[in-house]
C-alpha cells in the first residue's frame, strides 16, 4: 500500500506517454465492483466495505500532478466502485460505523480541487508542446513522422500565429478553471466567446 504512488507520465511530452497504466484502472475499479457485490451478498459486510476504502485509496495514483484524463477516469472510477457503497445502502447492511468510516473516506477527497488543479497541469502542458513543436524539437518530429504534412504546416506557420494559439488556449483554459466552484461546489457554464475568426491550436486560421 503505496499511497504516494503515482503513474510517472513525462508531463513534458505527455502525448508520448503511455496510458494504458492509467487506463487498466478502470479494469481494477470493476473487478473490486464484482468482488465487494459478492462479499454483500454472502453477508461478509466487512470484507465488502475494505474492498470500498480500498478502491478509494487506489484513486489516489491518478490524482498526483494529473492530466485532464487523470481526473476523468479517476471519476469513472470511483463511479464503477460507488455501486458498493449503493448496493450496501439498498441491502441495508452497513452499520452506522461503516457508514461513518466511508463517508469519512469520501470527504477526504475534494473532486473539484483535483479537476482545477488538473487542467491547470494540462494547460502548461499544451504550452510546453507548443514551444517544442514551434522549437522543431527532434522528438516531437518523430512523434509526427506518419503525418508528414502535418509537420510541415506547422513549422511554416508565422510566430505571431503561435503567440495566439498560446493565448487563446490559455485564456480558453483559464475561464474552465474559474467555472469550477472549489469553495462553493458548484459547476458553472462556459461562455465561448472566442471570434469566429480565431485560431485552432497547432493548425491554420479557420
Amino acid at each position: 500500500n503505496r499511497p504516494d504512488a503515482y503513474f510517472p507520465i513525462d508531463y513534458e511530452r505527455p502525448n508520448e506517454s503511455s496510458l494504458s497504466p492509467i487506463t487498466s484502472m478502470l479494469s481494477v475499479a470493476k473487478l473490486l465492483h464484482l468482488r465487494g457485490i459478492a462479499y454483500l451478498d454472502n453477508h461478509e459486510v466487512d470484507l465488502a466495505e475494505q474492498d470500498f476504502l480500498f478502491s478509494l485509496r487506489t484513486q489516489r495514483a491518478l490524482t498526483k500532478n494529473s492530466l485532464v484524463i487523470n481526473f476523468l477516469l479517476m471519476a469513472g472510477v470511483q463511479a464503477v466502485d460507488n455501486g458498493i457503497l449503493w448496493e450496501g445502502l439498498h441491502q441495508h447492511s452497513w452499520n452506522d460505523v461503516q457508514l461513518h468510516e466511508m463517508e469519512a473516506a469520501l470527504a477526504s477527497s475534494h473532486p473539484l480541487e483535483i479537476a482545477a488543479k488538473a487542467l491547470r497541469t494540462e494547460r502548461a502542458s499544451s504550452l510546453q508542446m507548443m514551444s517544442l513543436t514551434q522549437a522543431k524539437d527532434s522528438k516531437i518530429h518523430q512523434g509526427m513522422k506518419p503525418y508528414g504534412w502535418v509537420w510541415f504546416v506547422l513549422q511554416i506557420r508565422p510566430e505571431g500565429w503561435w503567440d495566439q494559439d498560446r493565448l487563446q488556449s490559455s485564456l480558453m483554459m483559464q475561464k474552465q478553471i474559474e467555472a469550477i466552484g472549489t469553495t462553493d461546489s458548484i459547476l458553472r457554464k462556459v461562455q465561448d466567446d472566442r471570434p469566429a475568426s480565431g485560431l485552432n491550436m497547432f493548425f491554420v486560421p479557420v
